[in-house]
Order: structure tokens, then sequence, then C-alpha cells
């Protein structure tokens, strides 16, 4: 009897709190880190310690998640735009803001692979941002990878015609790769900015030099995101979300113990959010 009193007790702190936290019901700035395998790790601050995501964790802007080695994520915006995140990747959700009228998305590639594929926007202004250590790519309505390799050789930039080849220079810095699935890609480096099409790919040198189509990277390697291929629909389908585990409770494995209180938000299509609470 007292238990069920102090959990209903909790239960109503709970809803209090969410009812005050927009991005909780999948508002205007929700990014859900979701694991697909391995091990998968999120903050909300660079000064925080990193937590293992079991299944799915709300994070806020400025939040970073990483994967481990075989490990593998999918980030889930609020506009509909979902990132692969592959093995051994870093990176800083920097900003998502998202209304009818315009869509403001910028996401910083610290180190390793993600796959962008941006969701469709109707609004008048749209601009979806992605940043490596020495480039900034803009996009719209594309589907398109990029890879940050911070001990990245240098690719060589060759006549007219020919395709550039890894040469193996020595410099600081390291190396962004970049291809375009479909649609189009703005690149800035150094002091260029040039347009990826479908098919394109370029490398861009710790230097900031800029090769097109380099016969060294022709797109990521075969496989490497097709396992991540499932749907997530992000108005209507109900990611589970990780468990709130109250102080002196173990962690549960992947999985809810008896006792432990676990909260799943639900948007539907009309932006009307559902919280259901098991315990």
């Amino acid at each position: 009897m007292n238990r069920q009193r102090i959990l209903s007790g909790f239960i109503v702190i709970i809803l209090l709190v969410l009812c005050f936290s927009p991005a909780f019901c999948g508002e205007e700035n929700s990014k859900l880190v979701i694991k697909v395998s391995g091990t998968v790790e999120t903050k909300n601050d660079p000064s925080s310690p990193w937590q293992k995501v079991w299944q799915s964790r709300l994070v806020a802007d400025g939040g970073l998640a990483r994967t481990l080695e075989n490990s593998k994520a999918k980030i889930r915006l609020e506009d509909q735009s979902i990132i692969d995140v592959g093995e051994k990747t870093q990176i800083e959700i920097s900003k998502v803001k998202v209304t009818k009228e315009s869509r403001s998305v910028d996401i910083k590639l610290i180190e390793g692979t993600i796959r962008n594929r941006v969701g469709k926007f109707v609004g008048k202004d749209s601009e979806y941002k992605v940043e490596t250590p020495n480039s900034a790519l803009a996009a719209r309505g594309t589907d398109f990878y990029v890879k940050y390799d911070p001990q990245g050789k240098a690719v060589s930039s060759l006549p007219m015609g020919m395709a550039g080849m890894d040469v193996g220079q020595s410099q600081s810095g390291g190396t962004s790769m970049i291809y375009v699935f479909s649609g189009t890609v703005e690149l800035t480096a150094g002091n260029q900015t040039l347009y990826l099409g479908e098919g394109d790919s370029a490398v861009v040198n710790p230097d900031g030099s800029v090769v097109l189509n380099p016969g060294s990277f022709q797109g990521p390697p075969p496989g490497e995101f097709e396992e991540m291929d499932w749907d997530v629909q992000v108005a209507t389908d109900l990611v589970p979300m990780d468990p709130y585990i109250p102080e002196g409770v173990a962690e549960p494995g992947g999985h809810t113990e008896p006792g432990i209180i676990t909260i799943q938000p639900q948007t539907d299509a009309t932006g009307n959010c559902t919280v259901i609470i098991t315990y």
C-alpha cells in the first residue's frame, strides 16, 4: 500500500514535469536517439557523463550522441528527417527548430559516418546543415552520406577528367568524405563553394582543398547502412522510450524490470501528445 502511494505520488511529479517539457512530447526541437545495435550513448552537454541508451532517448539542443565499435543508431528529428549513425561515430545535435513556416537543423559530425535522409518540407524557409571540422554542407530534400576521419590521408587533385587518388600526404587535421544519393548538396570548404548532385562524391583535405569524384572514394562501402533501412514514422509510430529508473534501482538489461517506471510519449499526426506510463 505504501509502495503504491509512493509510486502514485512519484508519477504525479513526473507528469507535472512532462507537462512543462515541450521536447518530451515532440515539439519543434524533438530529437530522438534510437539504438539499432551495440552500444549507443548520449549526453545533453559536454560536461555531463555519457549515458547508455537502452532503447531510445530524447536529447536537448547541443546534446551529443555516439556509437562505439560494432554499434549503430538512428536519430529521428521532428521534420521527419532520419540520421543513420555508423559505428565509432560522435555527433552534436546543435539545433533543431521546426515550425509550419521554417526549418533550421544544424548537425556537427565530430568523427565517424552518418547518412542524412532529409525530410520534405513545404514551409518558406528551410535550412539543413551538417558541419565537419573542415567543411559545411547544406541540403534540402536530400539523401547524402558524410564521413569525417581525423586521421584521414589527403587526396591529390588531378587535371580535369582524371580521378583523384590517395597520395598519403602528411597534413594536420582530418578529411571529410561526401557522397550524394539523391538531391543537391552545397559544399563549402576553404574559400570555395561547390554543388554536388546525385551520384557525386567529394573529399575535403585537411588543408581545405576539395577533390571531386576521386577514384579512391566512390561512396560508402556496400551494405554499410542497408541493414538500417527499417521504417520510422515520426508522427504516428511509437518508439519505446528508456525506462525512468528511480535512485538505487539497477538499470535494466535492455528490458523493463518489475518496479521500473516506463514513460512512453506518443504524438499523433495532429500534434496531440499522450504519455503512457507503465509500472
